[in-house]
């Protein structure tokens, strides 16, 4: 991004903050971070560790010996990037567009864009896979009624052919033979 473009997007996203600040009010957000307590240390540690993760899982994706954009980079618009999703009503995809355009400089448009697609395609594979897990506990774990099993075992079914589908399309080439 241009420097013009970058201090244009940093001035308005502070109004929007200090806006934001102001609306909810300073006495509101001291008064929560006080009920929150020591609570605060711990919950920021796993967000900075789940962060880290991602940031680490990109960063495989796109790093090579020839090309290595810096970890430190790569942290920082794994963050900001998911920070611009959580505030966009975009379904959670405000944050791609900026991560490619942001590295883009150091590693081409091409590379960023199939970087930032395939990092994303991952993480929701491996959110896929957790889901799974999650259905087979329930499953074996708790008493359901019939609909309650029904429920869950189509759950299962879907996002298991969910799974093959995108594995069998991402060996073929994922938009190749749309």
């Amino acid at each position: 991004m241009k420097t013009r473009t970058r201090i244009f997007l940093l001035i308005l996203g502070l109004g929007v903050f200090l806006y934001l600040v102001v609306d909810f009010g300073i006495d509101n957000i001291l008064l929560n971070l006080r009920r929150t307590g020591w609570w605060f240390v711990p919950i920021v540690a796993v967000w900075g560790v789940v962060y880290w993760m991602n940031a680490r899982a990109w960063y495989l994706v796109l790093r090579t010996d020839a090309l290595d954009p810096g970890f430190g980079l790569i942290l920082r618009l794994t963050i900001t990037g998911f920070a611009i999703n959580y505030i966009t009503p975009f379904l959670n995809l405000g944050g791609e567009p900026y991560r490619v355009l942001s590295l883009r400089e150091s590693v081409g448009l091409p590379r960023a864009a199939s970087s930032v697609i395939l990092y994303y395609i991952t993480r929701v594979l491996g959110h896929c896979v957790f889901w799974l897990g999650w259905i087979v506990l329930i499953l074996s774990l708790t008493e359901l009624s019939v609909q309650g099993m029904i429920l869950f075992g189509a759950l299962f079914l879907a996002i298991a052919g969910a799974i093959v589908f995108f594995y069998a399309r991402y060996r073929k080439g994922i938009f190749a033979s749309l």
